[in-house]
């Protein structure tokens, strides 16, 4: 062999082994191990008397090495005057988790 063909070839391994690297890093960084994952504090399906107080739960954001405290959007129709189904949605980034609420009126006059 050419010491030009073993040069080339070098540089295709190790071409090689940068394009392995950078997919590996996309899917641990990108899709996989620091991905934030979100957890309804308390039940995620509660039922209510009409015109019971209620005070939410939350829930926790974290990643795989701290808690996330900040950019959490929460989004909710929430109306315990009402009889009917609702839902409270918490957002953080592209990840949505949500709380169905259910007010009833089973308390006979």
């Amino acid at each position: 062999m050419s010491k030009r063909f073993k040069r080339n070839f070098i540089i295709f391994i190790w071409f090689i082994i940068i394009i392995f690297f950078l997919f590996l890093l996309k899917f641990i960084v990108i899709n996989g191990i620091f991905q934030p994952y979100l957890n309804l504090n308390g039940k995620d399906n509660i039922t209510l008397e009409i015109n019971e107080q209620y005070i939410d739960e939350g829930i926790v954001v974290k990643d795989k090495f701290k808690t996330i405290k900040k950019d959490l959007i929460i989004k909710s129709n929430f109306d315990n005057t009402k009889l009917g189904k609702y839902k409270i949605s918490y957002q953080y980034k592209n990840k949505v988790i949500e709380r169905n609420i259910k007010v009833v009126d089973t308390i006979k006059p």
